[in-house]
Order: C-alpha cells, then sequence, then structure tokens
C-alpha cells in the first residue's frame, strides 16, 4: 500500500520543497469543488431505542463531547439499574438527537492506495501526485509534526496570531495521529439493531467526528493526520488559514 497526495504540478511537494497543513474548516469553505466539504467535522445522530441495553460508556459520551460543540436534546427517557449485563443501564424508552461539530485543527489528508498512479482517477482536476510506501507513516507523521511545531513556534514568537485565543505560551506541545476516514452518512438513525451491531462505531462517530465522510467522498481512500498543538495542557484552535512548513527534512521518504 501506498500514501499519495493528488496535487497541481506547480504545488508538488519536490518543485515547492514546502508542504501545506490545512484546517477543517478550511475544507468547510473551500471553492475547490472537488474536495469541498460543508459539513466537515461535524454528524448528527438521532437515537430512538426501545427496550434496549445501552453501554454506560456510550451513555457518558453523549453527555460528555470533548473538544467540540454538540446541540444534545433529549426527547424522552426511562431509565433503570441493568440487571443482567454489568456496565450497561437498560432503558424502556431512549429518544434523543445530537448535532456535534468539532473544534478546527490541523490536517493533513492523503489517499490510502494499491498503486500510487490510481489517484488519477479519483481527483480529475489535478496533474500531478507524490507518495511514500505504507510502512514509513509513522516517520513521516513524526517529522512532520516536528516541522509543525518549529514553524508555529517560530510564528507565535514572532507575534502572527495563528489561533483563536491569545492565551498562547510557551513550551508548545505537538500531539499527532492518523487513521483511516469513516464512510457513513452524516445523518445516522441509531434504533435497536444499529445499537447493538455498530455501538463501536457510535462510540467511535462520537469522539472522532472530525475523521467521518460522507459515502460520496468513499473513492478518495482517505487517511488523515491530525496534529493538535497543546499550551498549558489546553488543545489550541488554529484559524482558518492552511500552515506551510518546510518539506526539506521529509524529502529524503517521499517518492516522485
Amino acid at each position: 500500500m501506498y500514501l499519495v497526495k493528488s496535487c497541481f504540478k506547480r504545488d508538488n511537494i519536490w518543485k515547492r520543497k514546502t508542504i501545506k497543513i490545512g484546517t477543517l474548516t478550511e475544507y468547510r469553505d473551500t471553492e475547490q469543488q472537488q474536495i469541498a466539504d460543508r459539513e466537515e467535522g461535524m454528524i448528527n445522530l438521532s437515537f430512538d431505542l426501545n427496550h434496549f441495553h445501552m453501554p454506560i460508556p456510550l451513555l457518558n459520551n453523549l453527555n460528555t463531547i470533548s473538544h467540540g460543540l454538540s446541540s444534545f436534546h433529549l426527547k424522552e427517557i426511562k431509565l433503570r439499574p441493568n440487571p443482567l449485563f454489568t456496565n450497561h443501564v437498560y432503558a424502556e424508552k431512549y429518544s434523543a438527537t445530537t448535532s456535534l461539530i468539532k473544534f478546527n485543527r490541523f490536517i493533513f489528508c492523503i489517499s490510502k492506495l494499491d498503486k500510487p498512479d490510481t489517484c488519477k482517477n479519483i481527483f480529475k482536476e489535478y496533474n500531478d501526485y507524490w507518495y511514500l510506501p505504507e510502512d514509513r507513516t509513522q516517520l513521516f507523521g513524526d517529522a512532520l509534526s516536528l516541522l509543525i511545531l518549529e514553524e508555529v513556534s517560530n510564528r507565535v514568537q514572532r507575534g502572527e496570531q495563528i489561533f483563536s485565543t491569545d492565551s498562547v505560551t510557551d513550551p508548545l506541545e505537538i500531539r499527532w495521529y492518523c487513521n483511516n476516514i469513516f464512510y457513513t452518512p452524516r445523518q445516522v438513525l441509531i434504533d435497536n439493531t444499529k445499537l447493538y451491531k455498530e455501538s463501536s462505531n457510535i462510540l467511535y462517530w462520537l469522539s472522532e467526528g472530525h475523521m467521518v465522510k460522507p459515502d460520496s467522498f468513499q473513492h478518495e481512500k482517505e487517511m488523515r493526520f491530525i496534529f493538535d498543538i497543546y499550551s498549558n495542557g489546553e488543545l489550541l484552535q488554529p484559524l482558518n488559514k492552511p500552515l506551510f512548513v518546510s518539506a526539506e527534512k521529509i524529502l529524503p521518504l517521499i517518492k516522485k
């Protein structure tokens, strides 16, 4: 497998010697129709459950959304202790809706493909690409995270406002991870059957809504890198503008 970045020839990493780190809100606002997603980082869940056993972690997650906003509306609930399963509650009725919007963060999107040139059939407007073998994912993420942290720290020290808050103090910390995008409709109805069969998926949607996209994007086969910047243990929200960092140190990992 390969991680393949589609691009315009003028923006190829070997030509620019830089790499562009985007944001969630950038994908919401971009005018490039082939990559635009107006609801990036958003998902809506509707629960209509009757006489069911719900895992307590799922119940807790519905009420404690991290790094995002939630408009949770509980319509009807009838709960009682569960006599059969530990770490579960039993309810005669649970009816609720929740709309989740994840806070903005730095992201880097790339396709995970069997063959690099397969990308030519994904983004029709792009006329070039670069790639790396999948087994270099950890090295790539580690190296890129250090470059991002260095760039952000330098800009903050120069007085540039990169984040939505002015309360940014050194030393900054960066945490990164990557995963394949989960493709599912953003309007999800959860009944008894779906809860029992997909409880782990539901937990994932609640905690990782920024890693979910509609089925219409499935052809992109996206893997997404998340780069979170922290100051004094608090997650910082970048403003809606991309970050360009030097790619010189990661070029040895990249193939043309």
